[in-house]
Parts: C-alpha cells; structure tokens; sequence
C-alpha cells in the first residue's frame, strides 16, 4: 500500500503541504490541469526553490490576477468542485474538507453553516492550495495519509474575524480528538485550512504505520520561525506488507495494571469497554511490586475511540496511569451470515483469505440465547451451530 506521512514539526497550511507534494514529485502540468476545470479564473502557481534556515524546500505562491470575490458561501465552493470534472474521489474529499471547514466556523461564531462567509479560506487561492493538496496525493497514487503530532502554540492571530489566540479557534475546534504536544512559539503554526486536511485526509496522528520511503518532499512557510526552519515535511513509501490480503489496520493497544481490583470489578470494566467501541478486551494476570498479584486490562481499539476507553478505564477501575501503543493489526476480509440449526437461526462470522473461505464460526451469544430459550445444554447448541458452520463453508469453497 502506498502511504504518505505529514512531518509537521512546523505545523501546516495548505500552501506548505502543496509544496511539499510537489518536491516529493508530483507533476505541476497535471495539477495545474485538473484545477483548471474548478472555473476559477485569472490564477497561476508559481513555484521556487527556497531556503528555510539550513534546509532547502519548495515554495508555491498561487497568483491570482482579478481576486474580487474574497468571500464565498460554503454552497459556492461546493458548485465549483461539484461542477468540475476532476476524479469522484478527489471531489468527494474536496467536499468533505470545507464542510468540515464551515461546521466549525459556524460552532464557534454561534450560527449556521448555510449563512457562513468565508474570507480568507474562500480566496481563490486558498481554495487552489486545498484542492490542490488532495489532487496531489490522488496524482501520486496514495492510498492512505498519516501525520505526526501537531504543535500547539500561542500567540495571538490577526484575522478577517479580528484578533484571535492561536491556535486559531477553529483550527482547534476541527483536531479535537488529534493529539497535540506544546511548542514555544508565539505565532501560527497550524492554518484552519491546513487543520480542515489533515483531520480529512488523515487515517491516524502519530507514528507511521512500518513502511519504506521512497520520495520525500520539503513544503516552505511564507514566514521565518526563530528557533527552527518553518517547512513541512512529507515522507512518501510503500508499507513493509505488499500482500493486500489481510488488511493492514492501525489500531491502539491501551494497557493498565491493577492491583487492588476484584475480578467481578475487572469482569464489569470489560463489558463497558466492550459498549463503548473496543474491538478486543483480555486480562492478563501479573506478579507486582512486593509480590502482589494482579491483573494487565489490556483493551484494543480504533484511534478515534482511545479517548473514550481510556475514560471508562479511568472511571471503572482503581488505576491511575494508562499505556498507549500504536499497533498494526493484520486482519482477515470478514461478513455475518446468518444460518439455521435446529434450535433456532445464528450468526457465523466467515473469513476469507485470497477468496477463499478460511474460517466460518457461530456467534458466541446467538448460541448462548439459544440454550436458554431451548432448555439445553449450551455445548449442544455450540455443536450443532459449528457443524452447520462447516456445512456452509463446505458448500462455499465448492461454489468458489
């Protein structure tokens, strides 16, 4: 699979990320084609080779000749992509970008995402660098997007709106959930712009999933940072597994130990996690400081709902520190079926491998309910719903 990493160790805009694509070899010819069917007129990118402190990056400066219109409705930019003929998928993220764009602007000014006048987002060149970022990657073929942790600055900003601390409320308000780290620098690092991408584009924040670059791309700031040079980098590869079967998931493996909490305690926090999202939860038992036993929770879920279980293990549970750990998890194409035994209908959850069935297993309640309802032994109920498991995946592999 091929993946693209966002380094923001200066944070980002539009124009830097742009940069950075087109350092890391995306064609200008080809970009500057399929934005021309946007409809906006009077615009050019130019592009030099600057330097930002001891590196070397690529500078993009959208030129605009009769930019009258600085303020655009959400509806006007979503005409504009609707009724270009630029590939579905980039429409779809173009779209998906300034929505998120205007959901925040209208949140944090108290009003409808309709009535909503975007100022500097809605120039002209501001709509080329975001349309351009997303045309980019599709040009260069990637698959998924990936980026660091974010700094977070402070300052104040001068903006359309007025005076605003940065970061910007809106850049804030679009990366709830991404993880920041502070940085000392009294000014803008992250554009609401540049915020609106990411949080669009990106599939997790963080370290990159294992792969090996093979282009890398240097983006330029407009301005000079005092500390460090104001670039962004973009890191291009192939992920280290080329077999498209299984999938490659990035997952988070959250981790506590407990040593003061009863099983039936442990038993009752798995059930919750359970309901709030965790794909996988296992105990693990352990020998403490001073020969105490207890128990690892150990819980796997998805990036976007480790803030939630990570509440439910702080609420639940005696502990007061939680590991996190980035993991790729490789895992079988799967789907449900639902299948009859003599007991009553159960789920079987079937997994393929290359197209073929490899697995075929009934649901572990479906049975459970049944036993119940039947007066018999669960065993039985498991028994019979295995073997008819079997039966279907018999039946498919002789179909396939």
């Amino acid at each position: 699979m091929r993946i693209a990493y966002f380094d923001c160790f200066s944070g980002i805009s539009g124009d830097m990320a742009l940069g950075a694509l087109i350092d890391a070899g995306l064609d200008v010819d080809s970009l500057k084609s399929g934005l021309r069917s946007l409809n906006l007129e009077g615009w050019d990118l130019s592009i030099e080779q600057v330097r930002k402190g001891t590196l070397s990056a690529k500078s993009v400066n959208v030129s605009v000749q009769h930019n009258h219109c600085h303020e655009r409705h959400l509806s006007d930019i979503t005409d504009l992509i609707k009724k270009s003929t630029l590939p579905d998928p980039v429409k779809k993220k173009s779209l998906a970008t300034f929505t998120l764009l205007g959901e925040a602007e209208a949140k944090i000014h108290g009003t409808q995402v309709e009535k909503i006048h975007f100022h500097e987002v809605g120039a002209v060149d501001s709509i080329v660098d975001t349309v351009g970022v997303i045309l980019g990657l599709h040009l260069l073929h990637i698959e998924e997007t990936y980026a660091s942790r974010l700094p977070f600055s402070n300052g104040i900003i001068h903006a359309a709106h007025g005076h605003l601390p940065a970061p910007a409320p809106a850049t804030l308000e679009i990366l709830k959930g991404v993880p920041f780290y502070p940085k000392d620098l009294d000014m803008e690092l992250i554009t609401p712009t540049g915020a609106a991408l990411l949080k669009t584009l990106c599939r997790g924040f963080g370290e990159p999933p294992a792969f090996t670059p093979d282009a890398i791309g240097w983006g330029a700031g407009t301005r000079d940072l005092p500390t460090q040079p104001n670039v962004l980098r973009i890191v291009i590869g192939e992920t280290d597994d080329t077999d498209e079967n299984p999938c490659n998931e990035r997952l988070v493996l959250l981790e506590t130990n407990l040593d003061d909490a009863s099983p039936q305690l442990v038993e009752h926090t798995s059930e919750n996690l359970f309901e709030n999202g965790a794909l996988d939860v296992f105990v693990t038992s352990i020998q403490m400081k001073k020969s105490r036993p207890g128990f690892m929770l150990s819980v796997l879920c998805k990036i976007e709902d480790k803030k939630t279980l990570t509440r439910v293990l702080f609420t639940d549970t005696t502990t007061i520190g939680v590991r996190q750990h980035y993991v790729d998890r490789l895992s079988l194409p799967r789907e449900i079926v639902t299948i009859m035994t003599p007991f009553g209908e159960v789920r079987i959850k079937i997994a393929t491998l290359d197209g073929k069935v490899v697995n075929a297993s009934p649901e572990y309640d479906d049975c459970k309910k049944l036993a119940m309802k039947n007066g018999v032994p669960l065993k039985h109920v498991l028994q019979c719903a295995q073997q008819a498991a079997n039966e279907h995946q018999s039946a498919t592999a002789k179909c396939s």
